[in-house]
């Protein structure tokens, strides 16, 4: 009877194990299923790329006031660099509250565009002007800690929290808010965003793609962690109207210019390389942008034209004969898609 209930004991035991086991493998290939899935679904990635240079958020407004007291003319106006249109409102609202004592402005040499600044605030203190004099002028500086001395000789204390939503401002400022400080461009659709963030992502690394490519280094590009995913981006080289691309999802961006590089003739000249955006289905050329490359699928085979490389009346049947088709074959499988580029000279700058 012990041994009975032994056995139907150690018949559990190893159900249990069994049951373990098979938890611990379902989840090690479920995660080498998913991992390159995720890390090549650029769809939404590529659309919400955040530029290194814009990878220090500030605040929305951060001007700050030094004065002796809060509704007091202001000393010492530290500014951000650079300002955008929310700061300088908040910096010409500032000079509009203060107009009647305020006739000259020293601003300090790192300061960019210290003319546009002059120019905007005339808009509200027409004779304002720039001098060399500190004592008797309201300092703008994008670092107060250079007049540390100043700050404390006065009792000057900084207001970051300017009461400024009540002051309004002539025509005249918003006129030059917008040919100064214009709008950020907002993209028609996904293709575009991709496009605008890919042209970022082409200008962060521009020196270590032109780098790879000159020493022809087997290495990775050193992306960080956060744009890890744009490794795998799809590309184009190109040289005399002829190109060769790479949109295998698996392989790494320094991969896939690797063996596109070993495709180069030796005397190839104007090499140019192409990021591409994700492709997005179409049915007609109609459909088509000036700015458009465009991708053809039908089973294994595939062609592709880069924009401003073709006809647009022509380029199905373009696209149909570089895959080997005739170019007046027709078949429901038949797929084409549009897309977007960011085209890099690697023998000169972006």
């Amino acid at each position: 009877m012990l041994l009975y209930i032994d056995k139907k004991k150690q018949k559990r035991q190893k159900i249990k194990i069994l049951a373990i086991i098979f938890t611990i493998l379902f989840f090690i290939i479920s995660n080498l299923i998913q991992f390159p899935i995720s890390l090549n679904n650029s769809k939404q990635k590529i659309a919400h790329y955040t530029s290194n240079q814009n990878s220090v958020h500030k605040l929305p407004n951060a001007v700050t006031v030094f004065a002796v007291s809060q509704y007091a003319t202001p000393k010492i106006i530290q500014i951000p660099s650079p300002l955008n249109r929310e700061e300088i409102k908040t910096l010409t609202q500032i000079f509009k509250k203060h107009a009647d004592k305020i006739k000259t402005i020293y601003i300090t040499p790192e300061v960019q565009t210290p003319q546009t600044i002059q120019t905007i605030l005339r808009t509200v203190i027409p004779d304002l002007k720039i001098t060399n004099n500190k004592e008797t002028s309201i300092i703008i500086t994008t670092a107060y800690n250079n007049f540390a001395s100043l700050i404390q000789k006065e009792s000057l204390y900084p207001y970051t929290k300017i009461q400024s939503k009540k002051i309004t401002l002539p025509q005249s400022f918003y006129h030059l808010q917008d040919s100064f400080f214009p709008l950020p461009i907002i993209p028609d659709s996904i293709l575009k965003a991709e496009q605008i963030n890919l042209q970022n992502f082409a200008n962060d690394y521009k020196t270590e793609i032109q780098t790879y490519v000159s020493t022809n280094r087997l290495s990775e590009i050193p992306f960080p962690q956060q744009h890890l995913f744009l490794q795998n981006v799809n590309i184009c080289l190109s040289y005399d109207n002829k190109h060769f691309c790479n949109l295998e999802n698996q392989l790494s961006l320094a991969h896939k210019l690797t063996i596109l590089s070993q495709k180069l003739p030796k005397n190839a000249q104007n090499i140019k390389l192409n990021l591409l955006t994700t492709q997005q289905n179409i049915n007609s050329i109609d459909n088509l942008n000036e700015d458009d490359g465009i991708l053809f699928r039908y089973g294994v085979r595939e062609s592709i034209l880069l924009p401003g490389s073709y006809k647009k009346t022509e380029s199905f049947q373009k696209l149909k004969k570089d895959a080997g088709l005739n170019p007046e074959y027709q078949n429901k499988n038949m797929n084409f898609y549009k897309f977007k580029t960011v085209e890099i000279n690697l023998d000169d700058k972006i």
